[in-house]
């Protein structure tokens, strides 16, 4: 578990209201059984819709991931925070601590892009979704 603080925080404090409020966190699973990490499976697969005259393409990809129980959710959701999103209109794209969010607005490579994931019952959907050029589409992928 990672607890950060950002401006006129106190680090003391920090560690003092971290410990009153997540002490009682376990570090080892509750009932004894460590957690099996199982490789992912990837399906692929693709639909492509073209319309040369269009301006912009709007480019997304995803992967299936597991579901609101699945232990791993909260670090799917984690892991979209720090990709990040950006906009062109949104100054300040070159500075952000995202790599993938500065590349892109360094190199202007998209319009925009952003990041995202689907939480359903059993099962969530891990998504990129991008606005770009025609011309600079394949530079992203």
């Amino acid at each position: 578990m990672v607890v950060a603080g950002a401006g006129a925080v106190q680090h003391d404090q920090l560690v003092s209201l971290s410990s009153k409020l997540f002490g009682n966190v376990p570090s080892t699973p509750s009932n004894g059984v460590a957690p099996v990490k199982e490789p992912a499976r990837f399906t692929g697969s693709d639909i492509l819709i073209r319309y040369d005259d269009m301006p912009k393409a709007y480019v997304t990809y995803g992967f299936p991931t597991g579901g609101w129980n699945d232990p791993d959710n909260f670090a799917l959701m984690l892991i979209q925070t720090m990709l990040g999103s950006w906009e062109k209109s949104i100054a300040g794209g070159v500075h952000s601590s995202s790599p993938l969010i500065s590349g892109v607005a360094q190199f202007e490579l998209a319009h925009s892009i952003s990041a995202f994931n689907t939480q359903v019952r059993h099962n969530n959907n891990n998504h990129r979704l991008v606005q770009s050029r025609q011309s600079k589409v394949f530079k992203l992928c």
